[in-house]
Parts: structure tokens; sequence; C-alpha cells
């Protein structure tokens, strides 16, 4: 599990805690492992007692922000063939309730990518940028997208998650991972994850629609990198 916090260090020792006591309360459907990633510049102590499973990995320089934060925690990971990748945002919109739904979901289907739809009110701006982009891909490619194709929570395997990262930005991310999907047809199930937008703080703007756009458009299907060419 990545757990990416770009521009939000200061929710990072509080996100640690939270997913501290999942991975002590019982039951199986939890992640093997968790890399919190953050902006090295911010001072991030952790809580004191923290699960092993859980690695704090800071980042002094980053200018591919989300992307360059998940590409980072992937560098970090064990060499294991083809391992699944749960990517969830840091920005306490997304109810850690439904991580072990996400999880169980992943290992039953792992030749899936297990999408978290956000349930709950959502911002006018974020309704309308996913129908766009949702329209982008499915012209684009001729195939359905699912219903949410920007939310931050999502779950597929590792060799997918660096291919659609490797010529994303930053928050681009979700869009190049859904594209990817689509083409290669790799099937696409989603999970109910109750959501808590924020109305302050950084969030998309118009301006950031037309990078999404271009994401949603640019064919990736075909380029194979091996990770240790990702910057």
């Amino acid at each position: 599990m990545i757990v990416p916090c770009k521009n939000e260090g200061f929710l990072a020792r509080s996100t640690m805690s939270v997913i501290h006591s999942l991975l002590q309360a019982p039951g199986e459907d939890k992640p093997n492992r968790v890399i919190v990633v953050f902006d090295g510049g911010m001072d991030v102590v952790p809580p004191a007692g923290l699960d092993p499973r859980i690695r704090l990995v800071p980042l002094e320089d980053n200018r591919r922000g989300k992307t360059g934060a998940c590409l980072a925690a992937i560098r970090e990971m064990p060499d294991l063939k083809n391992p699944l990748v749960l990517l969830w945002d840091c920005d306490s919109e997304y109810d850690f309730g439904a991580l072990g739904k996400m999880v169980a979901a992943a290992r039953a289907n792992p030749e899936a990518m297990v999408i978290g739809k956000r349930q709950g009110k959502m911002l006018w701006r974020s309704i309308y940028a996913n129908a766009v982009i949702r329209m982008a891909l499915w012209r684009s490619t001729g195939r359905k997208p699912p219903t949410d194709v920007l939310t931050g929570s999502r779950c597929c395997a590792r060799s997918v998650v660096v291919e659609g990262m490797t010529f994303a930005s930053g928050f681009d991310m979700e869009t190049r991972i859904t594209r990817l999907c689509l083409e290669r047809e790799i099937p696409m199930l989603e999970v109910a994850v109750p959501y808590h937008p924020r109305t302050k703080g950084k969030k998309i703007r118009a301006r950031d629609l037309f990078t999404l756009l271009k994401a949603a458009t640019c064919q990736v299907a075909g380029i194979q990198l091996e990770e240790k060419m990702v910057p």
C-alpha cells in the first residue's frame, strides 16, 4: 500500500496512526506493507510504537507531485514478482474503514484493477471533471470506463501502476492508469468507499482539466519500460 502525501505532509502522522490501528485489529483483509511518502522538507515524526509494516519515506526533491511520490515508494518495495499495489490518497477524504473491502476485493481479483468508488457528497468541479474525463476515455479507447476514474483509491498490478505513471506529471496518474487498463482490456471493478471532500485546500482547477484530457487521449499501450528506467 502506498500513501502519497505530496504537499500534505502534515497529515502523514495522523494517517500513520489510523493505519497502525487497522493493522493491529483482527482480520486478514489488510495490506502486507505500507509506505507513506511525504515532502521531506516537513517535520514529520512517526507515532511511538508504530507497526513495523509501516514505513515512512521522506522525499526531499519531488517535481512530479503525487506521481513522483508513488514511484519513489515503489522503488522502496521488495523485488517481488508482480505484486499488487494499493494507492490511497492521504488527505482525510477517503474513509479508511473501507480499506479491508478494497484489500479483499483485490486479492480475490488479482488480474483486475479494483477502484474505490467515492460515495458521498462530491464537489461540483469533481463531478464535472470526472464526467468529462470519462467521456474522453470512452471516445479515445472505444471501451466504457468505470464510474469513478479520478478516485485516489485503487489497486492493481505493480507493473500496470509503473507503466501507467511513466509519463504522468502529477495528479494525472489516475487517468493514465485507467487509460492503460482500458487499452489492455484489464477487468475493472468498483468498491464503495465513503468520501468526505474538503472545501478548502488544493483541489482540481479549471486549467488542470487540459492535463487530464491529454492523459485520457494519449495512447500508452505497447510501451514497455523497465522500472529502472523510470526517473
